[in-house]
């Protein structure tokens, strides 16, 4: 796996499983869209959170009520924002950036793919956090991270498979940014490249 973002590279980039330029973006959409990956309503999408019981851990964590914010000015990659309260920074709880594509592999791994291509939603970055919460001497912050996570890990997952299962995907393809991202995707996902889940489980 490669997180294409010359800026934060993930501890794998030194021998990447395939290049940026092998992922094409199946979506052909005006930027500034209002439409979640070009097709999906807002509200659609907040039914989507409802039917998949979101907005009840929300409640539970007192994260209530919430706010949303879409953009669309990269898109195909888009970026969804969640928030307690009102839009602000200090106050988010989800930020996810998004897209759909396609992904050709490479002919060293074509063993395990009997397609020539797949198509993928994308999840190029992920925070889930609770902003209600903050770290402490006996629990520190891990790189990247600024308030504790919601452990809502395998609901949220869940609800991407179903988008993915949605708009007819064959899979998600995730980057993870930092190690410790890498250990809880391991937990929902496969490596492509089954060299790196014997370094990450060496480490």
């Amino acid at each position: 796996m490669k997180k294409p973002r010359p800026k934060k590279s993930p501890f794998w980039r030194e021998s990447p499983l395939f290049e940026e330029e092998e992922i094409f973006s199946t979506i052909e959409g005006k930027r500034g869209t209002s439409l979640f990956l070009g097709r999906y309503t807002l509200n659609e999408v907040i039914a989507v959170l409802n039917k998949k019981s979101f907005f009840k851990e929300a409640q539970k964590r007192k994260l209530w009520p919430l706010d949303f914010d879409l953009d669309s000015s990269e898109f195909p990659l888009q970026r969804l924002q969640i928030f307690y309260q009102e839009k602000k920074p200090e106050k988010m709880i989800v930020d996810l950036k998004i897209k759909e594509g396609v992904f050709y592999p490479k002919k060293k791994i074509a063993i395990y793919f009997p397609l020539s291509e797949y198509k993928f939603l994308i999840l190029d970055w992920l925070t889930l956090q609770n902003p209600l919460l903050s770290f402490s001497l006996e629990k520190s912050p891990l790189p990247g991270q600024t308030h504790p996570g919601l452990s809502l890990g395998k609901k949220v997952f869940d609800i991407f498979v179903y988008l993915a299962r949605l708009s007819r995907k064959d899979g998600l393809l995730a980057f993870p940014n930092y190690f410790h991202n890498a250990l809880l995707f391991s937990r929902y996902f496969h490596f492509l490249n089954p060299e790196k889940l014997g370094e990450v489980l060496t480490i």
